[in-house]
């Protein structure tokens, strides 16, 4: 199973670190320390660029606040729960942001949405294992290395594990589907008029 004391000791391995950490939860030593005030914002991060197959989830709200008194369209506030990193708009959605952890929408009944949500090193595949651990790595290079050479490698390799994850995430993701007959996203409208 997967930790998140793991993924810092892969990403001091990657950095040719000769020692391991043993606990970062709670912390003991000045590296221990570190890594668990960077991991979790790392974590969020890498969680929150993409829609991760793993860590989307479809929910649905109904409205938590009374509505607004102003006179707009989207009066309606629902809050969204805690672990949700990001709200992904989808095809026809209408709500919109509001605030840190909150959208508002027209309906005053429920909403339902698909979001990322903050979820634990066991649900990580290995792809993203690697992303978030080359990440770590080349955020704290400088710290234990003191080296602008192993940064620079690390960072490299980052890039390249996220690219490979972001194609390994892409072919779990399914296909958007646009009927032919949207003239939004038609082809041949968008071919001749420059949708």
């Amino acid at each position: 199973m997967t930790t998140s004391l793991a993924i810092c000791n892969l990403a001091l391995s990657n950095l040719g670190a000769a020692f391991r950490m043993q606990s970062i939860e709670p912390p003991t030593t000045d590296n221990e320390r570190y890594f668990a005030l960077v991991y979790p914002h790392a974590r969020d991060y890498e969680l929150r660029r993409r829609v991760w197959g793993f860590a989307k989830e479809y929910i649905t709200l109904t409205p938590t606040a009374p509505a607004l008194t102003a006179d707009v369209e989207r009066k309606y506030r629902y809050t969204l729960p805690n672990e949700c990193l990001r709200v992904v708009r989808q095809k026809y959605d209408e709500w919109e942001p509001y605030g840190k952890n909150m959208v508002l929408s027209a309906k005053d009944a429920s909403l339902d949405l698909l979001i990322v949500k903050r979820v634990g090193p066991d649900q990580f595949p290995a792809d993203f294992v690697d992303v978030l651990a080359w990440g770590l790595a080349w955020r704290s290079a400088e710290k234990i290395t003191q080296s602008n050479s192993k940064k620079e490698e690390a960072r490299v390799a980052y890039k390249e594990a996220l690219a490979i994850a972001a194609q390994l995430n892409s072919f779990d993701r399914e296909p958007d589907n646009y009927a032919e007959d949207d003239a939004q996203h038609s082809w041949v409208n968008a071919r001749h008029i420059g949708v």
